[in-house]
C-alpha cells in the first residue's frame, strides 16, 4: 500500500478506490454478465459514489431498465472524472472488472467510454 501511496502523492483527489458486483465472469463472449454495482471512494475526500441496482428498482424500473440506467450514470461520472486513478483488487483481469463493465455497457450502446486504458493499481492486500 506505501507503494500506492507514493504512486498518487499530489493526486489523491483524482484518486479512487472502486470495486464492482456482477452476477458471473466475462468470457469475451458477446454477452457479458450484468452489472450489479459500482462503488467508489475518493482518497481524498472520502466521499462514496455508489451505482447499485436496488436504488434505480425502487424509482420502479425494470431489471433491465435499472442496469442500463446504472451503467449510463457511472459513464458519465466517469467521463466527468479528470483523468482518474483507480485502486482496484483484480480488476484488471480478462474476465473480470474493467473489461466485464465496458463490454457489459456495449450491451446496452454504449461505445464512447473505454475503462482499460485508465492508471490504475492493483491493491494486493486487502486490509
Amino acid at each position: 500500500m506505501d507503494e500506492i501511496k507514493l504512486q498518487i502523492k499530489g493526486r489523491e483527489r483524482d484518486t479512487y478506490a472502486i470495486h464492482y458486483f456482477c452476477d458471473g465472469f466475462y468470457n469475451g463472449g458477446a454477452y457479458a454478465p450484468a452489472i450489479c454495482s459500482i462503488v467508489l471512494v475518493n482518497y481524498a475526500t472520502k466521499e462514496l459514489h455508489t451505482f447499485a441496482l436496488n436504488n434505480y428498482i425502487v424509482q420502479g424500473k425494470s431489471l433491465m431498465e435499472s442496469e442500463q440506467q446504472l451503467l449510463k450514470d457511472f459513464v458519465d461520472f466517469y467521463k466527468n472524472l479528470n483523468n482518474p486513478i483507480f485502486v482496484h483488487w483484480n480488476m484488471d483481469d480478462l474476465e473480470f472488472g474493467f473489461n466485464a463493465i465496458c463490454a457489459r455497457a456495449e450491451n446496452f450502446g454504449m461505445y464512447d467510454f473505454d475503462l482499460t486504458k485508465i492508471k490504475s493499481y492493483i491493491k494486493e492486500d486487502v486490509r
